[in-house]
């Protein structure tokens, strides 16, 4: 039986950077993933070395490559578009992370950005959400409490179709650091 001689592109299972199969001396690559000869690939996996899945874009990428869970927010080939959030009858807004990492919300009434479920598996996601006040203007956002911000700033801007941004980093499985940019919109000209 002929032996494919396509390289593969595979993960060590101990995040080894240099490894020997069959007297061939492989390094990682800065993604950590090695290219393995079509010769060694079965070898390879007798050694616990896994297959790099290549995914369609759109589509969920390689976990192990950010130390993401399966469902992981970050995407092969694409730029993350945007999630819109809703709301639930108690007026609290509850973001799935497995969705992504990029969040808009409509801020139309008085709302409460709840705690993500499952947090633990987001140990180390980044993301954004941008929050823009309707044409009235005046509602709040208030957060659950795994949200923490610096000195507590948390107050969205009251004007209508003000708009405004929070950075977050998910850090533990109960904590979220977050900062509150406000009134994004044109610059401002220079004073003569």
């Amino acid at each position: 039986m002929a032996v494919d001689p396509t390289p593969v592109k595979m993960r060590a299972p101990n995040g080894e950077q240099v490894v020997t199969i069959n007297g061939s001396i492989y390094t990682a690559y800065s993604d950590g993933y090695f290219w393995i000869r079509g010769a060694d690939v079965s070898e390879a996996e007798g050694m616990g070395f896994t297959e790099f899945v290549d995914m369609p874009p759109g589509e969920v990428g390689e976990p192990a490559l950010l130390n993401y869970p399966q469902q992981a927010a970050f995407r092969v080939g694409v730029v993350n578009k945007p999630v819109g959030l809703e709301y639930n009858e108690d007026k609290e807004v509850i973001i799935d992370l497995s969705a992504g990492n990029v969040f808009h919300l409509l801020l139309d009434d008085d709302l409460v950005l709840d705690n993500p479920p499952d947090l633990e598996q987001y140990v180390g996601l980044s993301g954004v959400i941008a929050i823009k006040q309707d044409d009235t203007g005046s509602h709040s956002l208030d957060f659950g409490d795994v949200w923490l911000f610096p000195d507590g700033g948390t107050a969205v801007t009251a004007d209508a179709d003000a708009l405004d941004l929070i950075r977050f980093t998910v850090i533990t499985n109960d904590t979220i650091l977050a900062e509150l940019h406000n009134k994004y919109g044109p610059p401002v000209p220079p004073s003569p």
